[in-house]
């Protein structure tokens, strides 16, 4: 079905802010701009929490790291594990303050140097994947730096690399 209805002026602004700088619209064609019913949002949202999500991580740590000694302590670990994610520090102020419980299915590390590694992670939804890395102050546990018996861990680059969606 066809809208009839005129765009309002803001979203023709956003609209031009968004292929004024990208032509290809992040891979978005133009055309496939549209209203969205608060339904399918809800629809949306309620689909989320089956996702699983792969990420790839460049991570770096404060101590020295020994692949073998890291490589066996991520070995011990039983999954899914289980994570206690309070809400993270640089999202508080527009989200409720709440521990939310969320699972990391896989770690595969990989060792750069003497203090980066690599990691790819599948995470359920919604987790905090930063604040995994990090700690943030102790708010998420377990987290790497526990699991890998260092002092302070911290991420340099984040990509998500895939997203299954639950049939």
């Amino acid at each position: 079905e066809t809208m009839t209805t005129p765009i309002p002026s803001h979203i023709i602004e956003v609209e031009n802010r968004i292929y004024g700088k990208n032509p290809m619209g992040v891979g978005i064609s133009r055309d496939a701009l549209m209203f969205c019913p608060a339904k399918d949002y809800s629809t949306l949202q309620a689909d989320a929490e089956t996702k699983i999500k792969y990420y790839g991580c460049r991570c770096w740590s404060h101590d020295v790291l020994t692949t073998e000694d890291i490589k066996k302590k991520l070995s011990l670990i039983q999954f899914p594990l289980e994570l206690q994610q309070k809400t993270p520090i640089r999202v508080l102020h527009r989200r409720n303050s709440i521990i939310r419980t969320k699972y990391i299915y896989h770690i595969q590390y990989e060792q750069i140097d003497d203090h980066y590694f690599h990691l790819h992670l599948s995470t359920s939804a919604g987790t905090y994947v930063k604040e995994f890395v990090h700690g943030d102050l102790g708010r998420t546990q377990p987290n790497m730096a526990t699991l890998m018996g260092v002092s302070q861990t911290d991420i340099l680059q984040l990509d998500c690399e895939g997203v299954q969606v639950s049939e």
